[in-house]
């Protein structure tokens, strides 16, 4: 028979393991669209995927800045997916 204390310490390191595992999953998302952030759009369809873009261009913080894209309509959409996808039965 495995001891309380051992038993205890597996759990813990599971708990832990499977912790850093969901924080991998959450995190890899992120870092690929901040990634995708400093990429032209042809880097961004490119084949296969790099994560560090090749040229880092902030072409795309000035078009945001200067209001060449509708941002407050991509939230705003973003915003209503989420509420009909979490509030529909």
């Amino acid at each position: 028979m495995i001891s309380p204390k051992i038993l205890n310490r597996i759990f813990g390191l599971a708990g832990w393991l499977l912790l850093i595992a969901a924080v991998i999953i959450v995190l890899i998302p992120l870092v690929i669209i901040v990634s995708s952030s400093f990429k032209s759009e042809g880097e961004i369809f490119r084949y296969p995927v790099r994560l560090i873009p090749e040229k880092p261009i902030l072409d795309n913080f000035r078009r945001l800045k200067q209001g060449d894209v509708n941002f407050p309509l991509y939230i705003a959409n973003s915003f209503k997916v989420t509420l009909i996808l979490n509030f529909s039965p």
